[in-house]
């Protein structure tokens, strides 16, 4: 009879039964890949294929174990190093570890344009980004961009490389000379160089012929908001007032962005036109995600606390950024009660 009872009693639960949840059946999920990966056979290549459609497909992890396991297999596989730079750029803070990557991809296939191509611009973008501006990263960018000119001069990304290169090297009339080829040849759609020329053409106190190449770039594109705010820091520096705010309104226009209103509000009321600045924020339209949110930090901004709680409050949700929810928070610690 006791027998009977103790073999019918259901076991308590206990923590190990009930901690099995998503995050543990991903991580069981993961290094069960990772031994089937490194117990199963197939040839390199196959690790490669299947290792380029998982990133494609968004499977980072799953994808660097393939490709380091190719990589195992073959150390001198390009491809292999090239696929886990991709990888690595797709990864938040690993763009020191890309680098290496696809210089060790470039190493073994010296002749990858592609390749090339990617590394100088990383190099470049690195060594701008680093108050320190290693040297290394300063003259691999130029030795790879001299190789991509060499093979051909007319190379779009070769010839924004170098203009940019000598934008940080302080040389504009040179800087420009390499823009402009590299806009005689860029794709259609791309504006990287005809903006960088722009730019140079400002800084070297050539202001018509700025404005009229952005101006050019707008023409073909009222969505490109880095040529408004090129125009915008013109025009505001020459004491341009009147253009700099009609700038403004074009992008706002142009773009339908509540960040474009909200840029037009703050030159309002710095302007000093205070009830033109609530109106443009009043006509963003309702409904625009996040639009509470943006508001509420164009508040926090000019100290009007009881404006910004408002606008968090309202914009505050269960699918609402964690950060912003936080600032709402601390508001209502700071500024709890209504202010005269």
């Amino acid at each position: 009879m006791f027998g009977d009872a103790r073999r019918n009693r259901r076991p308590k639960a206990t923590n190990r039964t009930r901690s099995t949840g998503p995050t543990t059946r991903r991580i069981y999920g993961a290094l069960l890949f990772s031994a089937l990966v490194l117990s199963c056979g197939g040839s390199t290549s196959d690790y490669l294929l299947r290792a380029d459609k998982l990133r494609a497909a968004g499977n980072l992890s799953e994808a660097e174990l393939l490709y380091r396991k190719a990589i195992q297999r073959e150390p001198t596989l390009a491809a292999a190093y090239n696929g886990l730079a991709l990888l690595q750029l797709d990864q938040p803070g690993k763009q020191p570890e890309a680098i290496e990557s696809f210089r060790r991809a470039l190493q073994l296939d010296p002749g990858n344009v592609r390749v090339k191509r990617t590394l100088a611009e990383l190099d470049l973008t690195a060594y701008l980004a680093l108050p320190s501006r290693p040297l290394r990263l300063y003259e691999e960018a130029t030795k790879l961009i001299g190789e991509l000119l060499a093979a051909d001069p007319k190379d779009f990304d070769g010839l924004r490389l170098r203009g940019t290169l000598a934008v940080a090297e302080r040389k504009p009339a040179e800087a420009i000379t390499y823009f402009r080829q590299a806009h005689a040849v860029s794709p259609a759609g791309n504006y990287d160089a005809t903006l960088g020329l722009a730019r140079s053409l400002l800084e070297n106190g050539e202001f018509n012929e700025g404005e009229r190449v952005t101006r050019g770039i707008l023409e073909h594109n009222k969505t490109f908001e880095a040529a408004y705010d090129l125009l915008y820091a013109a025009y505001v520096q020459s004491n341009q007032s009147g253009k700099a705010e009609a700038i403004l309104h074009e992008k706002v226009i142009g773009t339908n962005k509540v960040s474009a209103h909200i840029q037009l509000a703050a030159h309002l009321r710095r302007s000093g036109n205070l009830a033109a600045s609530e109106a443009e924020i009043a006509g963003i339209p309702s409904g625009t995600p996040d639009a509470d949110l943006h508001i509420g930090d164009f508040y926090v901004g000019v100290q009007e606390w009881d404006k910004a709680l408002r606008r968090f409050e309202a914009g505050a949700g269960p699918s609402r950024s964690r950060h912003r929810r936080s600032g709402r928070d601390q508001l209502r610690v700071q500024h709890p009660g209504p202010r005269g």
